[in-house]
């Protein structure tokens, strides 16, 4: 696959709170069927839309998506609103890279 579900590993290796949250989750294993593709190769999942990835590179995806109120999806939002507001700023700061004023 692409070099993104690595980038998405490397990302919850350093904030391993997240994969913690992951786990602790109510909605990601519903989020995570409704992705999943499965195919000869294994089970992956459908990011962004368009592309094949992991669970990791689906999980960050989600949250990305979740954090906009507006745009969102509700299973996408309901798993970034499952974060404590101390993971919720990780997520908006070092993955979607917004600066705080």
């Amino acid at each position: 696959m692409s070099a993104l579900p690595d980038r998405a590993e490397e990302f919850l290796r350093n904030h391993p709170a997240l994969g913690a949250a992951r786990a602790a989750s109510k909605v990601w294993e519903r989020v995570k069927e409704d992705a999943a593709v499965t195919l000869p190769t294994g089970r992956w999942y459908l990011v962004g839309g368009d592309t094949l990835g992991g669970e990791a590179a689906l999980f960050l995806d989600r949250l990305a998506r979740g954090a906009n109120a507006e745009g969102s999806d509700e299973p996408s939002r309901q798993l970034f609103l499952e974060l404590p507001d101390d993971l919720q700023a990780v997520v908006r700061r070092d993955l979607l890279l917004e600066r705080t004023e």
